[in-house]
């Protein structure tokens, strides 16, 4: 019985003893595990100088990627104990951040964007010009935005015309037919345009609660679409809009005209998305636009103007060296307020100007002006200064992360970026991600950074600047 009783009392001891090792091993494992939770993020690991390893990522916790975001970010973002991440960010919406008793570049408050400052003129057209060009205005309908389907339009090649009046197309006065996967009842408006052998044709559908943009090729037989990126052959937008179209067979823009519009440029070999030219501040609201390409020797500009009631407009792009669209004018100063439209006609292109017939309409009154596009005064360097850009009573600057003027989509690499503590020595920064590992620069109170444009041999190009982005590293 004795023998029984120790049994049982050994097990029960057991028992308490395994229980009792369970618990301590839940205690220390939930130790653990919230020391771990609250402070996961406290601890990263050490910085190094080491040029293979891999730098932080910055662009979540800054948000520097934004194209409407502009000003100073900085950030509490400790490598250690010791090294800060601070951030400098300017996508110009606004010039609160430049110098202007210095800055010589110009700030496009539409474009949002710095470069030379423009050269042009606008004055009131010789009678002898709108007589001999006044009748080529005939051809330009214009159209209330709000009421797309109310829209009339007629394009001739020759003694060949397309016509469209709200859903309908006719060619020589005989119906052309969309294609049958458009239902009539989806259509929101149809524009056309022409270009020098074909006629083009965009649609615009309602898609749920966005839009579908399609285009077409027509030949006068039959209506053939076009691809836009990845074969695909519609767009989407969440906003309404109205095709615009210029250019001719090999090279033309075709642009979605909405509150931020949607715009290629299509070549034989390749299609370029150049929709950020045209954002919400450029399209005001949202209009149709028209495309004007003109030539002098290598220069090609591309003129937009919006050929909608209530929203005058005219837009430059111009081409870099590569021949890619590289930059953006907005000339709406051009317009006072009382103008209720603005078309226009290339009229020639000289050696020294490109220069466009204006017919403007106020009421039921009309004036006319030449606007004469003198390129841009580049013939010296162009500086832009930024404010002193504050910091904490005194820093080191250890490292710098990224230097970089444009984005990598449209990087600016025509100036130069610079870095100075007194607003009088300079330094040039260089671009790219972790640079200048030696870059050790003390700092009191501010710091200033400068962006220079070389001077231009062609009086008809200008350096583009839409954003600078200025990174580092420094110690209290």
């Amino acid at each position: 019985m004795l023998k029984r009783l120790n049994l049982k009392l050994l097990l029960k001891i057991s028992y308490v003893l395994i229980f009792g090792i369970f618990l301590v091993a839940v205690y220390f494992f939930t130790i653990y595990c919230c020391a771990n939770f609250f402070n996961k993020d406290r601890s990263p690991a050490p910085f190094s100088w080491d040029e293979e390893a891999s730098s932080p990522d910055n662009t979540d916790s800054n948000g520097l990627n934004s194209s409407n975001q502009s000003g100073l970010a900085s950030q509490d973002q400790a490598i250690n104990s010791e090294l800060i991440f601070y951030s400098f960010f300017d996508s110009f919406a606004s010039s609160h951040l430049i110098d202007a008793t210095t800055t010589t570049l110009f700030r496009d408050d539409l474009a949002a964007a710095v470069y030379f400052p423009p050269d042009y003129s606008w004055q009131a057209a010789p009678a002898e010009i709108v007589d001999k060009y006044k009748n080529e205005f005939e051809g330009i309908y214009l159209n209330d935005f709000s009421k797309p389907l109310a829209a009339i339009d007629r394009r001739c090649l020759g003694r060949d015309c397309l016509e469209q009046k709200g859903k309908k197309l006719s060619y020589n006065g005989k119906s052309v037919v969309l294609p049958k996967n458009i239902k009539e009842n989806d259509i929101m408006s149809v524009s056309i345009g022409s270009l020098r052998k074909r006629w083009l044709i965009g649609v615009t559908l309602r898609d749920g609660v966005n839009y579908q943009g399609r285009v077409f090729y027509f030949d006068g037989k039959k209506i053939t679409p076009l691809l836009f990126p990845d074969n695909q052959e519609k767009i989407s937008s969440p906003y309404i809009g109205v095709f615009g179209f210029g250019g001719e067979e090999s090279d033309f823009l075709l642009i979605y005209g909405s509150y931020r519009g949607i715009a290629y440029r299509i070549q034989e070999e390749k299609t370029v998305d150049i929709s950020r030219f045209f954002d919400f501040r450029v399209m005001a609201m949202g209009f149709r636009p028209e495309v004007i390409k003109a030539a002098s020797g290598k220069t090609i500009y591309w003129y937009v103007f919006s050929s909608s009631l209530n929203h005058p407009q005219l837009i430059k792009l111009w081409q870099n060296q590569d021949g890619e669209i590289s930059g953006e004018a907005i000339y709406q100063s051009i317009f006072s307020d009382s103008i209720d439209a603005a078309s226009f006609r290339l009229l020639e292109t000289e050696a020294t100007s490109f220069n466009l017939l204006a017919r403007l309409k106020q009421g039921t009154s009309e004036t006319w002006q030449v606007f004469s596009d003198l390129g841009f005064n580049n013939y010296k360097p162009g500086e832009m200064v930024f404010n002193p850009i504050p910091v904490e009573s005194e820093i080191i600057i250890q490292k710098i992360a990224d230097s970089q003027l444009g984005s990598a989509e449209a990087p600016c690499l025509d100036g130069k970026f610079s870095f100075s503590t007194d607003n009088s020595n300079w330094q040039e920064l260089s671009r790219g991600e972790n640079l200048n590992k030696n870059f050790r620069t003390p700092v009191k109170d501010n710091f200033f950074l400068r962006v220079d444009f070389p001077e231009q041999a062609d009086k008809f190009y200008s350096p583009f600047l839409a954003e600078v982005l200025f990174d580092f590293y420094y110690q209290k």
